[in-house]
Order: C-alpha cells, then sequence, then structure tokens
C-alpha cells in the first residue's frame, strides 16, 4: 500500500523560547537536510527542524531534499505564516540495475547518503554556506544558531583559501560526517571525489571521505594525534565549531547546540 506521512510534530516536549527580537537571518546561509525514502515518513525531521527553530532560534533558510514533498508541506505552510521560509527539493536517487544492486547489496542506501556529496548542486546560487545536519540531530541549546553560525563562518580568516569543508575531524580520531559546511567555490572539488569514493566501498560514508580527502590533499595518517599533523589537516578540513555531539548519559544536552540523538 502508499505509505503515510506521519501527523505532523508540532506538539514538542519543549516550548518556543520567548525572544525579545527575532536573530538574524544570515541570507547566504542555509541548513540542509536529507530526508530519504522510510525517513521522510517519519517525525524525525520534524523534531529536528522544529527544534533548530524554535530552540536554536534560526530564521535563515532551510531546505529538504526528499522524496516525499507532501510529507513536509506543513512545515512549509506553518513557517510561511511565520515569516520563515523553508523548502522541499525534490531529490530522486537514481535507479539501481539487478546487477548494481548485486554488486552492493546496500547500494539504496549509498544513493541516499550520496546525497551529502550534492547539495550543492541542489541550493540556490545564492547560497554560499550549507550546514548540513543529520535528520537525527536536534538543537538542544536556546539560542545558540547565531552563534556556530558566526563562528564557523562570520569571523575573519576562517575560511583561508585551501579551506574545503569544515568538519570535526578530532586528534587521534577519524572524520564525523554528520553535521559539516561546505561553501561555494571552495568545497566542489573535495564533494566531487567524495561522491567518487562512495562506490569502492559502502561501509560507513566517513571512510569515503577519508579516501577522497587523503587522495586530493596528502593529508596525514588518519587518526593522526601529532599536533603538526592535525594543524596541516586543518588547512583543508577546517574544524566546525560547536558541531552536533552523540548524547550520553552524564551530559546535559541544554549545553549543547546539537544533540545527535540516535545514540
Amino acid at each position: 500500500g502508499i505509505e503515510r506521512c506521519a501527523p505532523p510534530a508540532f506538539t514538542m516536549d519543549f516550548a518556543p523560547v520567548k525572544r525579545d527580537s527575532p536573530g538574524s537571518a544570515h541570507d547566504d546561509v542555509a541548513f540542509v537536510f536529507i530526508a530519504m525514502g522510510p525517513v521522510a515518513f517519519g517525525r524525525v525531521v520534524d523534531y529536528a527542524i522544529t527544534s533548530l527553530r524554535d530552540v536554536g532560534g534560526y530564521r535563515g533558510r532551510i531546505f529538504v531534499l526528499t522524496d516525499q514533498e507532501r510529507c513536509f508541506a506543513h512545515l512549509h505552510e506553518d513557517h510561511a505564516r511565520r515569516g520563515l521560509q523553508t523548502t522541499t527539493i525534490h531529490a530522486a536517487a537514481q535507479a539501481d540495475t539487478l546487477q548494481d544492486s548485486i554488486h552492493n547489496v546496500a547500494l539504496r542506501r549509498t544513493r541516499f547518503r550520496m546525497l551529502k556529496t550534492q547539495i550543492l548542486d541542489y541550493l540556490p546560487d545564492d547560497v554560499q554556506y550549507a550546514v548540513f545536519v543529520d535528520s537525527d540531530v536536534m538543537t538542544t541549546k536556546e539560542d545558540c544558531v547565531e552563534q556556530f553560525i558566526t563562528q564557523n563562518t562570520r569571523e575573519e580568516g576562517l575560511w583561508p583559501d585551501t579551506m574545503a569543508i569544515r568538519m570535526r575531524w578530532r586528534a587521534g580520531h577519524g572524520p564525523h560526517t554528520g553535521s559539516f559546511i561546505v561553501k561555494r567555490g571552495a568545497s566542489e572539488e573535495l564533494v566531487t571525489r567524495w561522491q567518487e569514493e562512495f562506490f569502492v566501498e559502502d561501509s560507513l560514508d566517513r571512510l569515503s571521505f577519508v579516501r577522497a580527502a587523503t587522495a586530493l590533499y596528502d593529508l596525514p595518517a588518519v587518526n593522526t594525534s601529532d599536533p603538526a599533523e592535525v594543524e596541516a589537516r586543518s588547512l583543508y578540513v577546517g574544524p566546525l565549531v560547536g558541531g552536533d555531539r552523540f548524547i550520553e548519559s552524564d551530559m546535559d544536552v541544554r549545553d549543547v547546540c546539537f544533540t545527535h540523538v540516535s545514540n
């Protein structure tokens, strides 16, 4: 039968933060969510977007790349009444042949994940900074988004000519691809190579990212903790200040701007 969209998640466990004045819209910045296949029929993206606006105070543009636009029509209408812009963009994953599916049994998932590498292609040209956030990332700290945008896009010298992306890549660990920022005119070569690497192996999209970044920029060892090597890597894969954190039993999520709840 036809899958049904979940009822709109207007009733949240928190009330919108009361503010004396609205925050900045930042016309050249947009947040991007991907809701393909089963994810579109649930409520998780609703919660992510609603918390971004009502808790985080974000008033700028939001885009949802999805193959089920009807599931997000209520967000577009509700936000428009509040003077906010939330837009769905149809993103149909490439059809799979039987031979392709046999070669990679997780190919459908691969196609969905690959949309991370194509978000600049889908967005309007006037979006200079695209903030990708996984669909299961909630905004849990009041009015934190303005600072997040400032710390990652507004301060002088944040995007040197070499930098292609801002993504959390802690010393001694691999990169975390659940949230990142790409910049038009700076990120295209890297994300194109990242997309190509998806077809090499589909275990984790961060592995394809590592292959792409190390091939393009001759980066040091993935899990290096050497300060000099970490600094060298940051010239190309810059730090994401205030990115999402996986939820832990002893953390107060109200101190964290973005909380990854799937853990």
